[in-house]
């Protein structure tokens, strides 16, 4: 079976470091693109060159982009949007007797 292509063309070493990546989880992704967008080199990406490395970030961003950003665990912490209060039903009755 052929592999999938991705969106974008990454080179190969650069495609391999997206994998590994994202292999320790989401947390870690958002740690290395925060490490990234700070100018840091983590391990994976050290050995890249600049223009991989903007690669590689670029495909970071748009993988976390589908999860708005957010881990799931996070997400599910997430409290939900308060409702309106309800209005009691009308039953015809005057409250008053």
């Amino acid at each position: 079976m052929a592999p999938i292509a991705h969106a974008t063309s990454l080179p190969q070493s650069a495609d391999a470091v997206v994998e590994t990546v994202c292999q320790r989880g989401c947390r870690y992704v958002l740690q290395t693109i925060d490490h990234m967008e700070r100018g840091e080199a983590p391990a994976e990406v050290a050995v890249l060159t600049l223009s991989e490395r903007k690669s590689v970030l670029a495909e970071l961003r748009s993988i976390m982009a589908v999860y708005g950003g957010v881990c799931s665990a996070e997400r599910a912490q997430v409290p939900p949007a308060p409702q309106p209060p309800r209005r009691p039903a009308h039953t015809g009755r005057s409250p008053h007797r």
